[in-house]
């Protein structure tokens, strides 16, 4: 007797592509802002309409591991009881929404071993970006992966 699948939940981009009847890698280019322009613009509008009402969304789990970029950025504050900290978060969230980003917060309570453990847990993982803010100011850093560090600097590394 054959195992059955369990029932996804979301649907897909290749459950998309199967109801317009199109690759997977044209739902893709569709529903991209960047690359919907190579397509006419009636498949375009079609597939748009598909993923609509069969509820389709990105799935950012599955856009990390593609793309590599997981567009969250760690937060690790020594306090999170320090009323100078929410204002400070509040802002860096406005300002990651805006560019398609989500923060994690981090609290070490001012304890060195929660900060290296989150320090750890960031590089290991090298999907988050930790911003640190600690409390002796030659310990405080921004740490950025080497393209945003480029673009700070005035350069692309596209050119």
């Amino acid at each position: 007797m054959p195992k059955k699948r369990p029932q996804r939940s979301r649907p897909t981009l290749k459950d998309v592509a199967r109801k317009v009847g199109v690759h997977v890698s044209t739902v893709s280019r569709a529903l991209a802002a960047q690359t919907n322009n190579r397509l006419a613009p009636r498949l375009v509008e079609k597939i748009r309409r598909t993923a609509l009402r069969s509820g389709y969304r990105p799935n950012p789990a599955a856009r990390a591991l593609r793309t590599r970029r997981s567009r969250t950025i760690g937060v690790v504050i020594p306090d999170i009881a320090d009323p100078a900290f929410p204002p400070i978060i509040r802002g860096i969230e406005e300002g990651l929404a805006r560019n398609d980003y989500v923060a994690i917060v981090a609290s070490t309570d001012g304890n060195p071993r929660r900060q290296q453990r989150a320090d750890d847990h960031d590089g290991a993982r090298r999907a988050a970006h930790p911003v640190g803010a600690r409390p002796d100011a030659e310990r405080r850093r921004l740490v950025c992966d080497p393209a945003l560090r480029q673009h700070r600097q005035g350069r692309s590394r596209r050119g």
